[in-house]
């Protein structure tokens, strides 16, 4: 099993995407514990920590994206998207949220990600 089909299953099992994203970067610094966190990140190089929220941003584009595809019209992956979508701001969660999701609050989804991201990027929605 995959980290992308791991992380996907304990999301479908009530863990939030930001926590995956949270044991994503843990996993890439290999820390122990909080405190074990907190110094390792804060040791690297500037240039180290940009590569590494790099790493992450870029896991939890194919997660959400992922998640959408193998889980459309599922209200626990569509439940965790729009925690996401409400935390992250994140182009690549609203287009999973709007083109594979049917949910009460879609039209105010729809109205935020047409304000905060260009309409080259939403006119399909």
């Amino acid at each position: 099993m995959t980290l992308l089909s791991e992380a996907i299953e304990s999301i479908l099992l009530g863990e939030s995407i930001h926590s995956v994203r949270e044991g994503f970067l843990w996993g890439v610094l290999e820390a122990l514990d909080p405190k074990d966190f907190e110094e390792r990140w804060h040791s690297l190089a500037d240039g180290r920590r940009r590569e590494i929220q790099e790493q992450a941003r870029n896991f939890t584009s194919d997660l959400v994206r992922r998640l959408a595809e193998r889980h459309e019209g599922d209200e626990r992956a569509c439940a965790a998207l729009l925690e996401w979508s409400d935390r992250s701001k994140d182009y690549e969660t609203f287009d999973a949220l709007l083109c594979h999701f049917d949910f009460p609050a879609r039209q105010r989804t729809l109205d935020e990600g047409r304000r905060l991201f260009p309409s080259t990027l939403t006119s399909h929605w």
